[in-house]
Protein backbone atom coordinates (compact mmCIF):
# COMPACT_ATOMS: atom_id res chain seq x y z
CA UNK A 1 0.00 0.00 0.00
CA UNK A 2 1.38 3.85 -1.01
CA UNK A 3 2.40 5.27 2.38
CA UNK A 4 0.86 8.79 1.16
CA UNK A 5 -2.61 6.95 0.77
CA UNK A 6 -2.18 5.17 4.12
CA UNK A 7 -1.41 8.76 5.63
CA UNK A 8 -4.21 10.58 3.57
CA UNK A 9 -2.30 13.17 1.60
CA UNK A 10 -1.05 13.55 -1.77
CA UNK A 11 2.26 13.28 -2.49
CA UNK A 12 2.86 17.16 -3.14
CA UNK A 13 1.38 18.16 0.22
CA UNK A 14 3.29 15.44 1.61
CA UNK A 15 6.22 17.17 0.09
CA UNK A 16 5.59 20.82 1.31
CA UNK A 17 5.20 19.49 4.70
CA UNK A 18 8.65 17.73 4.42
CA UNK A 19 9.87 20.80 3.35
CA UNK A 20 8.34 23.45 5.89
CA UNK A 21 9.30 21.08 8.69
CA UNK A 22 13.20 20.47 7.21
CA UNK A 23 13.14 24.37 6.68
CA UNK A 24 11.55 26.43 9.77
CA UNK A 25 14.78 25.40 12.16
CA UNK A 26 17.14 26.51 10.23
CA UNK A 27 15.70 29.59 8.97
CA UNK A 28 15.46 30.91 12.75
CA UNK A 29 18.47 29.28 13.46
CA UNK A 30 20.28 31.18 10.54
CA UNK A 31 18.40 34.47 11.82
CA UNK A 32 19.52 34.64 15.10
CA UNK A 33 23.19 33.47 14.50
CA UNK A 34 23.75 36.51 11.31
CA UNK A 35 22.52 38.83 13.73
CA UNK A 36 24.50 37.77 16.45
CA UNK A 37 27.22 37.91 13.99
CA UNK A 38 26.57 41.00 12.86
CA UNK A 39 26.72 42.67 16.35
CA UNK A 40 30.85 41.01 17.02
CA UNK A 41 32.89 43.74 16.63
CA UNK A 42 35.60 42.69 14.85
CA UNK A 43 35.67 44.21 11.39
CA UNK A 44 32.96 41.67 9.73
CA UNK A 45 34.54 38.92 9.51
CA UNK A 46 32.16 36.81 11.63
CA UNK A 47 29.49 38.25 9.98
CA UNK A 48 30.97 37.15 6.70
CA UNK A 49 31.30 33.80 7.17
CA UNK A 50 27.86 33.53 8.47
CA UNK A 51 26.88 35.14 5.35
CA UNK A 52 28.96 32.19 3.19
CA UNK A 53 27.39 29.83 5.19
CA UNK A 54 24.11 30.87 4.49
CA UNK A 55 24.65 30.90 0.90
CA UNK A 56 26.08 27.94 0.98
CA UNK A 57 23.27 26.20 2.79
CA UNK A 58 20.90 27.61 0.77
CA UNK A 59 22.31 26.30 -2.21
CA UNK A 60 22.11 22.78 -1.11
CA UNK A 61 18.45 22.97 0.00
CA UNK A 62 18.08 24.00 -3.90
CA UNK A 63 19.83 21.21 -5.18
CA UNK A 64 18.33 18.83 -3.02
CA UNK A 65 14.86 19.91 -3.70
CA UNK A 66 15.42 19.67 -7.35
CA UNK A 67 17.44 16.21 -7.01
CA UNK A 68 14.47 14.81 -5.62
CA UNK A 69 11.39 16.29 -6.89
CA UNK A 70 9.31 13.14 -5.22
CA UNK A 71 10.12 12.69 -1.70
CA UNK A 72 12.82 13.67 0.40
CA UNK A 73 14.99 11.11 2.53
CA UNK A 74 15.64 11.67 5.92
CA UNK A 75 19.12 11.92 5.48
CA UNK A 76 18.08 15.28 2.92
CA UNK A 77 15.91 16.29 5.83
CA UNK A 78 18.70 16.30 8.20
CA UNK A 79 21.51 18.01 6.07
CA UNK A 80 18.56 20.77 5.28
CA UNK A 81 18.17 21.33 9.26
CA UNK A 82 21.18 21.13 9.89
CA UNK A 83 23.45 22.13 6.61
CA UNK A 84 24.00 25.69 8.35
CA UNK A 85 25.76 25.02 10.89
CA UNK A 86 28.02 22.29 9.40
CA UNK A 87 28.98 24.82 6.78
CA UNK A 88 28.87 27.63 9.40
CA UNK A 89 31.95 25.59 10.83
CA UNK A 90 33.58 23.92 8.11
CA UNK A 91 34.14 26.84 5.84
CA UNK A 92 35.63 29.19 8.90
CA UNK A 93 37.62 26.10 9.81
CA UNK A 94 39.11 25.41 6.59
CA UNK A 95 40.02 29.39 6.38
CA UNK A 96 41.91 29.09 9.16
CA UNK A 97 43.41 26.02 8.73
CA UNK A 98 44.84 26.43 5.23
CA UNK A 99 46.12 30.59 6.56
CA UNK A 100 47.89 28.31 9.25
CA UNK A 101 49.92 26.20 6.79
CA UNK A 102 52.45 28.84 5.52
CA UNK A 103 53.42 29.50 9.39
CA UNK A 104 54.13 26.09 10.19
CA UNK A 105 56.67 26.00 7.62
CA UNK A 106 54.36 23.66 4.68
CA UNK A 107 53.77 25.00 1.39
CA UNK A 108 50.47 24.60 -0.82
Amino acid sequence: MNRFVALGSPPKMRRLVELKRALFGSLVAQTVLLLAASLITDGGVVAFWCMVAIAVHWGLVGYLALRRPQALTPGDQTLMKLGFLIFGVLLPAAHVGLGAVPWLGFRL
